[in-house]
């Protein structure tokens, strides 16, 4: 019978022998198919998050070694993927007589500490909310007027400043209200020249398409346009 089959049939009757000479051969593509399809659904997803990132708006107070204050900041950051984050923040906390360090002076007004500080946010995304934990360095800075003695034995008041490195370090939580904001509570602890607990709660906002630092140039063209 097999000898009557046309040419096309004996291409046929070939493929079935190969395969059955081979069946690991054939296994083995049905395997590749489904593995490339995750990867790249994996992918698309992974590129879309990574494009992501957030400006938040926070307020608080401040616990510990410098007193209790309010405190405000600011931060913007990008996703380096769908867990990882990083975030710059500038926060300014209202100390009034206080000094991050002992101040040789007669009194001081005007005491201001402000908190520049770079952090990674590590969490895990369960439906609308958002766990985090946060690791981050920074430095403080705290000028204020000091009052001093001048050369007559006059009052005089001189401006002075502190600086300090801080490594800080807590866990806060996302909450997605709408598609691109939400609220968000936070509790860092800032270990300096004097160790602070911040307690803040605040709103953010994400950009989805450009992230952070590449909304401004896309917006910037899309006027030039």
């Amino acid at each position: 019978m097999i000898e009557m089959q046309t040419a096309g049939g004996g291409v046929i009757i070939l493929h079935r022998l190969r395969a059955e000479r081979n069946p690991l051969r054939a296994v083995g593509k049905l395997k590749v198919i489904p593995i490339f399809a995750l990867l790249s659904l994996g992918a698309l997803a992974q590129e879309r998050y990574e494009l992501g990132g957030e400006v938040t708006a926070m307020s608080g107070a401040t616990l510990g070694g410098i007193g209790t204050h309010a405190v405000l900041s600011g931060s913007a950051g990008d996703s380096f993927s769908r867990y990882l984050s990083g975030v710059v923040e500038v926060a300014v906390i209202p100390m009034n007589n206080r000094t991050l360090l002992p101040a040789a002076a007669l009194g001081v007004k005007g005491s201001d500490l402000f908190d520049f500080n770079f952090a990674l946010h590590g969490g895990v995304p369960i439906k609308k909310w958002e766990p985090y934990g946060i690791f981050g360095l920074g430095v403080l800075m705290n000028p204020y007027t000091a009052a001093l003695l001048d050369a007559t034995g006059a009052v005089a008041y001189v401006g002075q400043r502190h600086s300090k490195f801080a490594v800080q370090y807590g866990a806060g939580c996302r909450y997605n209200v709408g598609e691109r904001w939400g609220v968000k509570a936070e509790y860092r602890y800032t270990s300096s020249a004097q160790n602070f607990n911040r307690i803040m709660g605040g709103v953010y906002y994400r950009f989805e398409d450009h992230g952070v630092f590449g909304f401004l140039p896309a917006f910037a063209h899309r006027l030039m346009r």
